[in-house]
């Protein structure tokens, strides 16, 4: 994961959303520290029950950018 974008109703709720995302993100970053991230309030998402939308970015060993600098 190199970077996650997040999408909520409430920015009000940051701290229940970085708190979350340690707990679920954490183990699959082996230690490493958290992606870069952006969080943006929104009037709405696609659906109304949603809260929150994340657009996370992941690059793969040997990938196409694995050879950028």
């Amino acid at each position: 994961m190199v970077r996650f974008s997040w999408y909520v109703l409430d920015a009000s709720d940051v701290q229940v959303i970085r708190d979350v995302r340690d707990e679920v993100i954490g183990p699959a970053l082996g230690g490493r520290a958290n992606p870069a991230s952006t969080l943006v309030q929104v009037a709405a998402l696609v659906r109304p029950e949603f809260l929150v939308e994340v657009d996370a970015v992941v690059a793969l060993p040997g990938g196409p950018a694995a050879g950028l600098s």
